[in-house]
């Protein structure tokens, strides 16, 4: 499913219905130029981030995969929903994710300007996953 931005913004603020009572970790996890194969180092990252989750009541856990603008935008609509799945099937390898507190999405490149692409460097940027992982304020 691929969305403006704007709109996965405003349906993320609406999944927040107790935004006050949470707090949040965001993960970045990148990836190599037109890949999804999560590299040794970011499997690390990713099993710090679920052995806390196995200690924690977590609230919702985001993923949301993004490509930079190189290749068509199908290439990159199909990359990035390829990289959150991978991130996807990476975390429930380890830990019991409950539907209800997980939702997976991609943007493939259109982030709507979030990225400034004057810069060639910036596409580093855009080739990755974000994780959101909401906490209840005493769990953090």
């Amino acid at each position: 499913m691929k969305i403006s931005y704007f709109i996965f913004v405003f349906q993320l603020l609406l999944t927040l219905n107790k935004t006050l009572a949470q707090s949040q970790l965001l993960y970045t996890i990148d990836f190599d130029h037109n890949s999804y194969k999560l590299s040794e180092s970011r499997q690390r990252l990713l099993d710090t981030l679920s052995a806390k989750l196995k200690v924690t009541d977590f609230s919702m856990i985001k993923i949301v995969g993004i490509a930079d603008t190189t290749g068509s935008q199908l290439h990159n609509d199909v990359l990035s929903r390829k990289r959150a799945e991978a991130v996807e099937r990476y975390l429930k390898k380890w830990i019991l994710i409950p539907d209800e507190k997980l939702y997976v999405t991609w943007l493939g490149e259109s982030t709507d300007g979030v990225y400034d692409l004057h810069f060639p460097d910036i596409h580093a940027q855009q080739r990755c996953v974000d994780i959101i992982v909401h906490f209840k304020k005493e769990d953090r």
